[in-house]
């Protein structure tokens, strides 16, 4: 069934919330936890992701946020993760290998 609404939310805010630099600082994968020091994820408004760690690029492309369905998709292995935010805190989730990424917002910088 379906419910009328009068105002249709914005997808826009969840992008906004996405964009910018995240501090990546924990990997679960299944029962195994891995602590992360000075990785860094960056999103842009065009949808250019980077993750820096050990001084240089780790791994770098274009990504599309999903608003509608909050996901993101990276495109250069096709990957799809659910995202969801805790306050500061941005979880990604791959629920096809049953990885999730911690992050959080400007505990690092890419100075």
């Amino acid at each position: 069934s379906f419910t009328r609404i009068s105002e249709v939310p914005g997808f826009e805010e969840f992008e906004r919330s996405i964009v910018g630099e995240w501090e990546l600082y924990k990997i679960r994968n299944q029962n195994k936890v891995e602590r992360l020091q000075e990785t860094i994820f960056s999103i842009d408004e065009k949808g250019n992701y980077a993750i820096f760690a050990s001084g240089g690029v780790q791994e770098s492309g274009v990504a599309v946020i999903n608003t509608r369905h909050r996901k993101i998709i990276f495109e250069h292995d096709k990957t799809e993760w659910k995202a969801w935010l805790y306050g500061r805190e941005l979880r990604l989730t791959n629920e096809k290998t049953g990885i999730e990424y911690s992050l959080r917002r400007g505990e690092l910088s890419l100075n």
